[in-house]
């Protein structure tokens, strides 16, 4: 399913971060049925918004497309904007503070695709000096996520074979 493409557009890969997410599963080879029915729909519902926003840009004078996040149902519509080439905006709330809802995020891209350019930018950034409240908010964002029980505070913990990490690390187990 990983390879399964439309239009050129690797469905089967873009259903692969919701599947990540909702289940915490990392490892593609072999998938449990329950698995493996949960990513057809993924699949199946981002095709099935690509069509539907393909049909619509076809039959409609579309000028803008607006979605929310990336999960793979708006990913869908992305691609067939792109397709007809009507600019594709991402909406998401900054994941500051483990979701900050006071902040947005816009980009016209895929929000990853913009977190790469920004990586690739940090050797410009990195001399430039963060404000006593730049710091403060950077240090709230990593307490509330330590005290988490994964990166994403909202979402199921992280599953790893064992119930303690510190033996594989060669970490002290007193700490």
């Amino acid at each position: 399913m990983r390879q399964f493409e439309y239009d050129s557009i690797p469905f089967g890969r873009l259903s692969m971060l919701d599947l990540v997410l909702a289940t915490k599963i990392s490892n593609f080879e072999k998938v449990s049925e329950e698995i493996r029915l949960a990513w057809l729909k993924y699949i199946k519902s981002s095709l099935l918004s690509y069509l539907l926003i393909d049909h619509v840009c076809e039959k409609f004078s579309i000028s803008r497309i607006v979605h929310h996040n990336d999960y793979s149902i708006m990913l869908g519509p992305h691609m067939a904007a792109r397709k007809h080439g009507i600019p594709s905006f991402t909406v998401a709330f900054a994941a500051h503070n483990a979701v900050d809802l006071r902040r947005y995020i816009l980009v016209d891209d895929i929000v990853w695709n913009k977190f790469d350019q920004q990586e690739q930018a940090w050797p410009a950034w990195r001399d430039l000096p963060l404000s006593e409240s730049q710091v403060k908010d950077v240090a709230d964002d990593l307490l509330v996520r330590f005290g988490a029980k994964s990166g994403h505070t909202y979402s199921p913990a992280k599953t790893f074979e064992g119930d303690d990490i510190r033996p594989p690390l060669g970490l002290a187990q007193d700490k």
